[in-house]
């Protein structure tokens, strides 16, 4: 495939621009590949020259850039829903690591050849003594047993097997889609042409060749290409894109890992619900379920976040979360509140938080700062990966005195670190970073606000 540009953008979440992933379109003269990236990533951060996207090195970046993008996306997406192929939803999940697996292997060790293993009586080769005592005649001498032939083993490379032809067409596919993130280099064009009325047969094939090998790199090469061999929907070089349009739903997941705690702990903060019908409870409860309950200890004293992510295009102060989306953190801190009280017979503080994608080199312009973003190391940016922009309330001019759950804080969380956890994710320090940024906030901007 010939070196195809990369076009970055980052999607606005209006309007139908929804698609956060690459798309792919193939054309004799005018090809071309889209990167469109999340609310608030930077994938300007490294790029040296930021008016020239078609500069070489900015080029290598924008490719690491989009890779490590369509990593996050399949590790995080809430279903196999999310994930699209082609034209439209598709039924089965991508098989993403598949095509990384058959490409990453390719260019280590290159095509599949089976060794075919011979036996033949010669004096040259590794003896197999159990087939040359079976098969050979010895000689006697002075009460010696001595054997002039041998039965050998020898390993012969078999470039017509089946499977070969088989991993020519799963490389040359693989390559196709996502070949371009690792290299230049050309693959040849497979021998084999696998459509939907034979691909039954070379499924067959795989599987039995998966049962009888016991070589773990063969069966991780062997899986790869029947997960290919399975999925199957694209013909030639058709359009193809692989991403989703509900990167809220990689947003909520990504935070829930980076910050929550596990499942089966934050099944005890969901306030139940039910229906009595006919005067009789229904069988099934139905449960409010926060996204994420996070817990700290600040010398050893409990301390919970109820934590709820927005994938919202955060604008100049706009498109805020609504009264329904307020009401519920507030419910869902009440609960909790209640709960702790009982447990641990003392006031624990809960902490309430919306969690808003935003870019901390563009947008802190944007608020005002007195950042002066040109100048910042890598470090520094690193270090101003959340932003506090205010609290919501209820309404309630009876009430003088809020516990600290019953205001929901406002936070900016930079979408390209917060991505990088995902995958390098140091859980701990994410916490002590994101608990200390809350209750800091809190302290100096809302008691005394």
């Amino acid at each position: 495939m010939r070196n195809i540009p990369i076009e970055p953008k980052n999607h606005t979440n209006k309007d139908n621009d929804n698609f956060v992933g690459m798309r792919f379109s193939y054309a004799k003269k005018d090809s071309q590949i889209e990167a469109i990236f999340p609310l608030g990533y930077d994938f300007l951060a490294n790029i040296q020259n930021k008016i020239d996207f078609q500069d070489s090195d900015n080029q290598k970046q924008l490719k690491k850039e989009l890779y490590y993008l369509l990593k996050i996306i399949r590790q995080y997406s809430n279903s196999k829903f999310d994930s699209l192929l082609g034209q439209s939803y598709t039924e089965e999940s991508f098989p993403f690591d598949a095509y990384i697996t058959i490409i990453e292997m390719f260019m280590q060790y290159g095509y599949y050849i089976e060794n075919e293993i011979t036996y033949q009586k010669t004096s040259l080769g590794k003896i197999n003594w159990k087939r040359t005592i079976s098969q050979v005649k010895p000689m006697f001498q002075d009460d010696s047993i001595i054997y002039l032939d041998f039965i050998t083993r020898k390993n012969k490379k078999r470039i017509d097997n089946l499977i070969t032809y088989i991993h020519e067409w799963c490389v040359f596919e693989a390559f196709s889609k996502f070949g371009f993130l690792f290299t230049e280099i050309k693959t040849k064009k497979p021998s084999l042409e696998i459509n939907e009325d034979n691909k039954n047969i070379f499924e067959t094939v795989l599987q039995n060749e998966l049962a009888q090998t016991f070589n773990d790199k063969n069966k991780l090469l062997f899986s790869s290409m029947l997960a290919m061999l399975r999925l199957n929907k694209s013909k030639g070089n058709q359009p193809f894109f692989f991403g989703t349009t509900n990167f809220h739903h990689v947003w909520e997941n990504v935070i829930d890992g980076c910050f929550g705690v596990q499942k089966e702990e934050k099944k005890k903060y969901y306030p139940p619900a039910q229906w009595i019908l006919n005067n009789k409870l229904k069988d099934k409860e139905n449960n409010l379920i926060p996204d994420t309950v996070m817990r700290s200890s600040n010398n050893n004293r409990k301390e919970l976040f109820l934590l709820d992510s927005k994938y919202y295009a955060f604008e100049n102060f706009q498109y805020l979360p609504g009264a329904s989306d307020i009401n519920k953190q507030i419910a869902y801190g009440d609960y909790a509140y209640k709960l702790e009280m009982e447990d641990e017979n003392e006031n624990i503080p809960i902490f309430n938080a919306f969690l808003i994608p935003y870019n901390f080199r563009k947008d802190t312009i944007n608020f005002g700062t007195k950042n002066k973003i040109d100048n910042l190391s890598q470090t520094n940016i690193d270090e101003s990966h959340f932003f506090f922009i205010g609290y919501a309330e209820l309404k309630d001019e009876t009430k003088k005195n809020h516990l600290k759950h019953e205001r929901v804080l406002g936070i900016l969380v930079d979408t390209k670190w917060l991505l990088k956890q995902a995958v390098n994710a140091n859980k701990k320090s994410n916490i002590e970073s994101l608990s200390e940024f809350i209750k800091k906030s809190y302290k100096e901007e809302v008691d005394n606000g």
